[in-house]
């Protein structure tokens, strides 16, 4: 466990990750960044994560979505220690990414959503 006293964190509404992965890159080395939290990646299951960052420097916790756009994405810099939190079922139609990120004296939890059109209903359900 790493001993933070900080986090570099940045959160994006990317639009499609597939087509801005030179920016992808150029902005996790050039702000050396600890977390990005990504909306609206546009990623589908049959997109690996190894082409969106080197799983040397990140790993990468991704919650896509099975049809057109929307998802959630998160770049965890290698070396923090992370734990991914299950949701519950009832939100599984939310598009959510939970997990904590693990100092030596402190735990930081990440609640990424994304509320795509239409899911306004589903809330207000809950």
């Amino acid at each position: 466990m790493v001993d933070f006293s900080s986090l570099n964190c940045c959160l994006i509404n990317a639009r499609s990750l597939c087509n801005k992965l030179v920016d992808l890159r150029h902005l996790l080395v050039s702000n050396a960044l600890d977390v990005l939290l990504v909306t609206e990646s546009w990623l589908t299951p049959e997109y690996p994560s190894s082409l969106l960052a080197d799983p040397k420097y990140f790993s990468v916790l991704r919650n896509d979505r099975l049809s057109l756009g929307g998802g959630v994405c998160a770049f965890i810099k290698y070396g923090i220690d992370f734990v991914s939190i299950d949701v519950p079922p009832a939100y599984n139609n939310l598009e959510l990414l939970v997990f904590d990120i693990l100092g030596v004296h402190i735990k930081y939890r990440f609640i990424l959503s994304y509320c795509a059109p239409g899911c306004q209903e589903h809330l207000e359900s809950h």
